[in-house]
């Protein structure tokens, strides 16, 4: 039986463009009857809301919630907004993926001077995904109890690979790592039905490449070029059906991550030269 086949409570942050917004789409596809799945990112919410819509079968609600998940005064409140009153015994699996992510390549290490800056990035790559994850649990039951979880962590060869201007973004991806994996770790001992999975979605026609095409440093823009001639620049799409084929497959294990082009069956090259990193291997 597929995971998708029961009424599920889904949230995706990230989710109004690229790889956030795919996922939505293909996922609201998937959904059984009586599912929710709910959107959290910066509006406006017409387009993506109506594409979803469009993709989701019958009987499934699309909550769009406008949030800055860099704001820490108002994080409680987007909290609120996706968790309070929701009736869980409508449900039988829930679902959160963290997508949503800071980058700003715009600037050098030695640049990073802003503390409120930092901690609203911080916000966004780490410590709100951390809270939303401890509410998503007050909410369906702690592992091992309530409805089957699942929990999405969308990470990067980044979090192991060092690049230039990517201080923020790779920080942040590495620490998510941790976490789960710690999570993971920490609710082994017992029969659970919380499933952890770490998804790298590969280079995609997105936002966060777009950055990289305008990062101040050049080998940084060197490498963008090199990777968006390669077959394996994905659509985001194409990496979305990725994740979607792992989850209802279900048969990694917990907090492992998981690659993309693995899942694609498109062989990462070991001569993709990319002026950054040299010849680039894949970091498993």
């Amino acid at each position: 039986m597929s995971i998708f086949s029961v009424p599920t409570f889904c949230v995706i942050t990230g989710a109004n463009e690229g790889f956030g917004r795919a996922t939505a789409i293909l996922i609201a596809e998937k959904l059984a009857p009586s599912s929710t799945i709910c959107i959290v990112d910066r509006g406006p919410w017409e387009e993506t809301t109506k594409a979803i819509k469009q993709k989701a079968g019958y009987d499934v609600e699309v909550k769009s919630i406008d949030a800055d998940l860099a704001d820490e005064e108002s994080f409680g409140e987007t909290n609120r907004a996706i968790f309070e009153g929701v009736d869980t015994s409508r449900y039988e699996h829930a679902i959160l993926i963290h997508q949503a992510v800071a980058a700003h390549l715009d600037r050098y290490s030695r640049d990073l001077d802003d503390l409120m800056f930092l901690q609203r990035c911080t916000m966004v790559n780490i410590s709100g995904p951390i809270v939303m994850t401890a509410e998503f649990f007050k909410t369906f039951g702690a592992p091992g109890s309530g409805l089957r979880k699942t929990v999405v962590n969308v990470t990067s060869v980044s979090a192991c690979i060092p690049q230039k201007t990517g201080h923020i973004f790779g920080m942040g991806k590495a620490a998510r790592n941790q976490f789960f994996r710690v999570m993971a770790l920490e609710e082994s001992g017992a029969p659970s039905n919380l499933r952890i999975l770490g998804y790298r979605p590969g280079a995609i026609d997105d936002e966060l490449t777009r950055q990289q095409w305008t990062s101040v440093d050049p080998l940084m823009r060197a490498d963008a070029e090199a990777l968006s001639k390669w077959e394996g620049f994905l659509k985001p799409e194409q990496s979305a059906a990725g994740l979607i084929k792992t989850l209802g497959e279900d048969k990694y294990e917990n907090a492992a991550i998981v690659n993309t082009y693995d899942v694609l069956g498109i062989p990462f090259p070991g001569n993709l030269s990319m002026p950054h990193r040299g010849v680039l291997k894949e970091s498993k």
